[in-house]
């Protein structure tokens, strides 16, 4: 459980949208897949994959799917008054996914998974 929760942090600290955001592991197995995200208080819950509820596998792409969901939402939480904040702030969230994108394709953790997710 320890690497998944480092695992996590790693790829919330690569997000710039999420600097100061509590996005913690949920442990106690209430729930399975998905998250709760309260982007106005800056804190989500992810919720440990269960197999058995799930009916599937956890996908490889898990933690990152969620974390998405996470900057999202704080993208979306921002003040639409101020255009050229929010550009600048979706440009540094694509440029934050597009360097996740080719770490995993460098170092050949992406390739036909998408498809196998799918299914």
């Amino acid at each position: 459980m320890t690497k998944k929760i480092d695992r996590l942090q790693r790829l919330v600290r690569r997000f710039r949208i999420l600097r100061g955001w509590r996005i913690r592991w949920d442990q106690d197995k209430d729930f399975s897949g998905g998250l709760t995200c309260n982007a106005h208080k800056h804190h989500a819950l992810i919720y440990t994959w269960n197999e058995e509820v799930e009916k599937k596998p956890e996908p490889r792409d898990y933690l990152l799917h969620e974390v998405l969901h996470c900057a999202l939402s704080a993208f979306n939480a921002m003040d639409r008054r101020k255009p050229k904040a929010l550009r600048e702030v979706e440009e540094q969230l694509v440029q934050d996914i597009c360097a996740i994108a080719c770490a995993n394709i460098a170092s050949g953790a992406l390739g036909d998974q998408h498809d196998k997710n799918q299914g």
